[in-house]
């Protein structure tokens, strides 16, 4: 009456459930038992087919050869327990290359930059799902992903620090060039000429704009005019009254005249062009004091190493340090995976043997029924064997 219960309330049960498969192991066994075998036999051939990774799909395989030993011919019993042999052994075969796969670190691809429990239907991820069940190495791939996608992040965190240090390294070689360029160049003897110019500068223009003395300009053509007269009036000096040097004097002092008329004229023009001269020494001389003090701080900042670049040395090792913890931490993390992961397939293998073992046995006896069939004159038909399926209580 239970089965019969059973099985009529697992006829309408949702096919979409995290419990379809141990609903469908239950509807299968419950028909098994209220006689549907068609039923039973469609149920347990879709999960053997459906769940190979699941023990229930394990177990629903002896099921199925059991109920078809006990209905159908030994030949087709016999296929069926090698049926449900090869199916242990090809899951034997696959969890031994899923432990490699393991071992060899493959894992790691798996478990980064997808979920586990999402990923494609293939043979190593099923068994991963069924492995990541453990809600402790659930946890420690968890844990795993998370370390990935630390390191990661901290592998772009020091990709920036190696720009920040070749951008500093690249400025001290500019500093480097610079210092070079300017050491060629004598600052304080530029400096001092510059001084003394604007200091010579000053004085003629003030004494000029005083004395309104225009002979103050002369160039060097005029000054070469303004001595040879100079030179005439000491002549005439040292021969007057010896002779008459009226007409001399007179022609001198035309000279003289025309001389201090051309300065004069230009006396305006060239006081503006001296300023202006000033004006440019003094510039020249700004931009050389700077330059100067500029070439100082660089050649004090080029032997000191500056706070940021500091920062970036603290930064470099920080990083360096965190890197290697996360390292070691990875390193444990994933031996505790593959000893977790070792426990599992030992499990899953040691069960799969057992069934194997079953299966086995099953078919050793199927052969020598059929082997005393062969040897044995058929005399009358003889009714269909009453032994029971095989035990179900470990599946349920």
């Amino acid at each position: 009456a239970q089965y019969q219960a059973a099985f009529d309330q697992l006829k309408d049960f949702p096919q979409h459930s995290p419990y379809t498969e141990s609903a469908l192991f239950l509807f299968a066994f419950s028909a098994q038992q209220v006689n549907q075998y068609s039923t039973s036999t469609v149920l347990l051939d879709l999960l053997t087919r459906q769940y190979p990774h699941s023990q229930l799909g394990w177990q629903s395989a002896l099921l199925l050869s059991a109920q078809i030993k006990q209905q159908n011919t030994l030949a087709e019993s016999l296929t069926s327990y090698q049926q449900a042999e090869q199916l242990y052994l090809q899951q034997l075969a696959d969890l031994e290359r899923f432990q490699k796969d393991i071992k060899q670190h493959k894992f790691v691809s798996i478990f980064n930059n997808q979920n586990p429990l999402t990923a494609q239907n293939d043979s190593q991820s099923l068994w991963l799902q069924k492995a990541l069940k453990s809600p402790e190495l659930k946890n420690d791939v968890d844990t795993l992903t998370e370390l990935t996608s630390l390191k990661q992040n901290l592998f772009e965190q020091q990709q920036k620090n190696a720009s920040i240090k070749e951008t500093i390294e690249l400025n001290k070689r500019r500093q480097t060039r610079i210092i070079k360029q300017q050491k060629q160049t004598p600052y304080a003897e530029l400096i001092q000429q510059l001084t003394l110019q604007q200091q010579q500068l000053s004085i003629t223009i003030a004494e000029a704009e005083l004395q309104q003395n225009a002979r103050i300009f002369a160039n060097e053509a005029e000054q070469d005019w303004l001595n040879r007269v100079n030179q005439s009036h000491q002549i005439i000096a040292v021969v007057n009254g010896q002779r008459n040097t009226e007409d001399y004097q007179q022609r001198l002092a035309r000279v003289e005249a025309v001389l201090d008329w051309k300065l004069q004229q230009q006396f305006p023009q060239r006081l503006w062009q001296h300023k202006k001269l000033l004006k440019e020494v003094e510039q020249q001389l700004i931009i050389a004091t700077k330059q100067q003090q500029r070439f100082a701080i660089l050649a004090n900042a080029q032997q000191q190493t500056n706070p940021f670049e500091q920062r970036q040395i603290q930064a470099e090792l920080a990083l360096t340090k965190v890197t290697r913890n996360i390292a070691q931490f990875t390193t444990a993390t994933e031996q505790k995976i593959q000893q977790k992961i070792a426990v599992f397939v030992s499990q899953q293998q040691s069960q799969l043997q057992q069934l194997l073992l079953i299966s086995r046995h099953e078919m050793a006896a199927v052969l020598e029924q059929m082997s005393q069939m062969d040897s044995v004159p058929m005399v009358s038909s003889a009714p269909k064997a009453t032994t029971p399926l095989v035990n179900t209580k470990e599946g349920l």
